[in-house]
């Protein structure tokens, strides 16, 4: 397990952890229509709203974003938007370096993380910002 490869920022695997636009709009037709027959949105509204708020995950400067699996099923099940990602597990730890590195959580809109930033591995000088891109905060790189 010492030659494991750090896919993370590679093109060729961009879409590998999430589900692009096509793949939503090829495989989810039945969820979407049972929303919008009990919303009574447009679909292109509804798309639009889907996009904002679960389409904003990016692993490559490759210009894809994709959907969040698990915000994007949740919400197909209960009907709300809601930041579902958070209840796969917001690690202790996580939350504590969070507020002693005094990171602006609410301003991570533009947040940019290079690959240098996930070659730091020492636990004792870990920067939060690469951990919150790989627990799966929305974000921009």
């Amino acid at each position: 397990m010492n030659h494991l490869i750090d896919l993370t920022l590679d093109p060729n695997y961009a879409d590998i952890c999430g589900i692009t636009q096509e793949e939503l709009e090829a495989n989810f037709t039945p969820e979407i229509e049972s929303i919008l027959e009990k919303t009574a949105k447009s679909r292109e509204g509804y798309l639009g709203e889907l996009r904002r708020f679960y389409n904003g995950y990016r692993f490559s400067r490759k210009p894809l974003k994709v959907y969040n699996p698990f915000g994007l099923l949740n919400h197909f099940e209960s009907g709300e938007f809601a930041s579902y990602w958070y209840e796969t597990g917001t690690p202790t730890f996580l939350t504590k370096l969070i507020a002693e590195q005094r990171v602006n959580i609410i301003e991570l809109d533009n947040m940019r993380v290079g690959s240098d930033d996930f070659r730091k591995y020492d636990i004792e000088d870990m920067e939060a910002l690469p951990l919150l891109y790989q627990a799966g905060l929305p974000h921009h790189i």
